[in-house]
């Protein structure tokens, strides 16, 4: 595998990792907690609908076409912090293990909601890697809320892209 490639899934499961080492230290009554008004959704909800994505990431790549529309939304990953740990670790031993293709191979990708199944977009396997960790991210800053809505500090880098903490190192 091209060194840039490994080097692209290190981030990524180091991103994973930093899920997991959060989970690890919230209780389950916080995974679960919803917020009304501000927030429906619960740190479970945020994270699964993550994992699904790298599921729906991994799924595709052996046919070279990703759709994330077909999201596993298992409920049990949403609603059990242990289930979601579960999960989290076997998606990083699957990145792990993986041999990626050439990054010149093009992947499709279907339009996300798109309302026909034919609506497909070329893309590569660097840009679907840079998606995923990007849409974790964002996902870990509204779990970041969350938890500081809750009194819980998850740590200032928690939910902060890599060149955000690298711009801020530098100024």
């Amino acid at each position: 595998m091209p060194g840039r490639d490994r080097a692209m899934m290190d981030e990524a499961i180091a991103v994973l990792k930093q899920g997991r080492d959060l989970l690890e230290q919230i209780s389950d009554e916080v995974f679960s907690q919803t917020l009304p008004p501000i927030f429906a959704a619960t740190i479970g909800s945020h994270l699964r609908h993550c994992l699904d994505f790298y599921g729906c990431f991994l799924q595709g790549l052996a046919v070279r076409r990703i759709d994330y529309n077909q999201r596993e939304r298992d409920l049990l990953i949403e609603t059990d912090r242990r289930a979601a740990l579960a999960k989290m670790a076997a998606l990083i031993e699957q990145l792990k293990e993986l041999s990626l293709p050439d990054d010149s191979v093009t992947v499709f990708v279907r339009l996300e909601d798109a309302t026909s199944n034919q609506i497909w977009s070329r893309s590569s396997i660097a840009r679907e890697w840079q998606s995923l960790q990007s849409h974790t991210i964002h996902h870990y800053a509204l779990i970041a809320v969350l938890l500081r809505l809750q009194g819980i500090e998850p740590g200032a880098a928690f939910g902060v892209s890599t060149s955000t903490l690298r711009h801020r190192r530098v100024v």
